[in-house]
Parts: C-alpha cells; structure tokens; sequence
C-alpha cells in the first residue's frame, strides 16, 4: 500500500494479522506485523489484540496471551466478549480453572455479558475437573441470562455427570435438551451408554442403545462395540 502512496490502515492490518492467525506457522509474522505497526502511523485496537490473543490461545501459549492482555487493558483497549472467552478457553485448555473463573467475574465487573461459548468453556472445565453440580449451577445463571445452551453445551454437561457417577442429573440434563428441541446425536448416546455401562447400569444401557436406533441414528463402529458388550450382558 505505502508503494502506491496509501497509507496503511489499522483495518488494513488488522485484516492481514488475522489471516496470518489462522495458521500457527506464520503467527511470528502476525507478530512482526504487530510491532510495526507504530511505525506506520497506527495503534492497534482492541481487534488488533483481540486476534493475537485468540492465536496464541489456540497454540497453547497462555503465558504470552495473558501478558498481551494485560497490555491491552494497559494501553486502553478494551477486551471484546470474544477476547475474553478466547482466553478463558485457553485457560481452561490448560487446566487453570481458577483464573478462568476469576475472568468470568472480571468480565461482569466490567460489564460485558458472556456468551453461550463462554458459558461452555467453564462447564467444559469444571465437568472435567469432576465439579459437575458447579457446571449445573453455571447452565441455571446461563439461562437466566436467556442464553441458550446448544448441544456442546448439553453433551459436555451430561458426559461430565455421567463420569461422576451423577446419572439421575445426567437424565434431566437429556430430558431438558429434547424439550429445546435438540436432538442427541451418535457421540452423546455413546456417552450415554459407556456411562451406565461403567457402572453396570446394562439394561439402563440397552435401553438407550435401542432408543438410539429407533431415532434413525446407525451405529458406528464404537456403538456396535457397546452393542455387543451391552446385549450379551443383558441377555
């Protein structure tokens, strides 16, 4: 652009930083570009930030995405709803359950609204970290803020539940996702069905596996493995 006597943009650039995101191997140059751009007469903006952080967060690198947000906050950008849960999920990718909570309450200190992906990433993190009734509480404020859960949301609730042997919850969990309308899908009736399997639970098991194909859905090469292992026990 400075080669046909047009001025860079901060959108220009920002516009070529993500692109440059989306693939691990060219975020240095995303970096490069980022440093430079004071030296094109912009400043970065919070998309700027946003963008490099969502990067460094997919490529497990949290210790820079969290200096890079505090720079942000420093320098008066403020973080975007998107900013803020790209770090909580990065966060929580790590197992940094606690600091992913404490963004949740800095977000509505702040007063911006999470999101259904917000919301999902901290369930995500606390099923596994075996805190299923926490998750429960965060789906009820969730809802109450008139998001609705989708079905990553539901199956990470019910997969979480059923790990924790919490099955009469993981029931109601299923039965308040087909009321919204959604349908289970071949990944949480496994889920479904190794769970009470784990626990003996058979004919609960073979319950779920004939409910499966009665909904049109054809086993994979893993339910059939349930199947057999269900049925033979049953019978």
């Amino acid at each position: 652009m400075r080669e046909i006597g047009i001025p860079p943009s901060v959108a220009s650039l920002n516009v070529l930083i993500k692109a440059l995101c989306k693939n691990g191997g060219t975020m240095d140059a995303a970096f490069h570009i980022f440093h430079e751009i004071p030296n094109r007469g912009c400043t970065p903006n919070s998309y700027t930030y946003g963008a490099l952080i969502n990067c460094l967060c997919r490529l497990g690198k949290i210790a820079k995405a969290k200096e890079l947000f505090t720079e942000m906050n420093v320098k008066g950008c403020s973080p975007s709803v998107v900013t803020y849960t790209s770090l909580i999920h990065g966060l929580c990718q790590s197992n940094n359950l606690d600091e992913a909570m404490g963004l949740l309450e800095e977000m509505k200190n702040e007063g911006i609204g999470p999101n259904v992906y917000t919301y999902s990433n901290l369930m995500d993190c606390l099923c596994k970290d075996g805190h299923g009734s926490k998750a429960m509480e965060l789906l009820e404020i969730m809802v109450g803020k008139r998001h609705l859960p989708n079905i990553i949301t539901y199956s990470t609730l019910i997969n979480g539940l059923c790990k924790e042997g919490k099955f009469l919850e993981a029931l109601e969990i299923l039965d308040r996702m087909k009321l919204q309308g959604k349908k289970p899908d071949t990944g949480l009736y496994c889920k479904l069905i190794n769970g009470f399997c784990d626990v003996h639970k058979f004919q609960e098991a073979a319950n779920f596996l004939d409910e499966m194909v009665l909904v049109g859905i054809s086993p994979n090469r893993f339910t059939w493995g349930l199947h057999f292992r269900v049925h033979n026990t049953v019978d």
